[in-house]
């Protein structure tokens, strides 16, 4: 349910986007961090180009010349997930955020790579920070949320999945988490309604094996529920 800039699909495979986005940094400017912004350009090129090995060469160059810079820990590790190095890219991504704690990008991809790892604790620590520092983001509550229901934690996760939709009733993913949880903790009504609310926003040409697994999943609560209602 989890959207994010780094995604993990079937399979173990990784779908990649550029950490490009501009990252402020602590140091002062100056040579080194000039010349650490033209490794990473240089860095992101040759990464787009496929020439991962270079690419990082280029990174480590950036954070030799300038070790306070986030863009290159984080760029850093983008390299080293694609690359299967999920333990370095966790330190890389750490760094970033350390380095840069007023952004929530880094923060985002480790969260991912920890709940890949199944490190499910540190996962709930690294969004609850994303919510305190962007406490008005609807998917940052909802990364906690799905954290929250990887742990088997239903009313947390049913309370983040319902902030997140007051902060953006249209989020249809929200909805959906929303209607899991409550089914978890045995609100089959309630989870009836969250899941006619994903149905009804979800676009079904992006979420189709999802839709159908939903619609699915409603039926099924309605066909118990019904058998319930006959014998009791």
């Amino acid at each position: 349910m989890d959207v994010m800039n780094i995604g993990i699909i079937a399979g173990g495979a990784v779908v990649l986007v550029i950490a490009g986005v501009v990252i402020s940094r602590r140091s002062g400017g100056g040579v080194g961090a000039e010349a650490a912004a033209e490794h990473v350009k240089t860095g992101i090129q040759l990464f787009q180009r496929g020439r991962v090995d270079d690419a990082m060469k280029e990174y480590k160059k950036a954070i030799k010349a300038d070790p306070e810079g986030a863009k290159a820990h984080l760029n850093l590790g983008v390299a080293f997930t694609n690359k299967g190095s999920d333990d370095k890219a966790i330190a890389e991504f750490r760094e970033a955020a350390r380095l840069a704690p007023e952004r929530t990008d880094a923060r985002y991809k480790l969260g991912m790579l920890l709940r890949k790892k199944n490190r499910k604790d540190e996962a709930i620590e690294v969004y609850h920070e994303i919510v305190r520092v962007t406490p008005e983001d609807a998917r940052a509550h909802f990364s906690l949320a799905t954290a929250h229901a990887d742990m088997g934690y239903a009313t947390k996760a049913i309370e983040g999945f319902k902030k997140s939709i007051e902060i953006h009733p249209k989020y249809s993913e929200a909805y959906d988490g929303l209607g899991v949880a409550l089914y978890d903790r045995g609100d089959a009504k309630d989870a009836i309604t969250a899941f006619d609310q994903f149905l009804r926003l979800a676009p079904t040409q992006q979420n189709s094996a999802r839709v159908k697994s939903v619609t699915m999943m409603r039926e099924a609560i309605m066909k118990r529920i019904k058998e319930s209602k006959k014998n009791g």
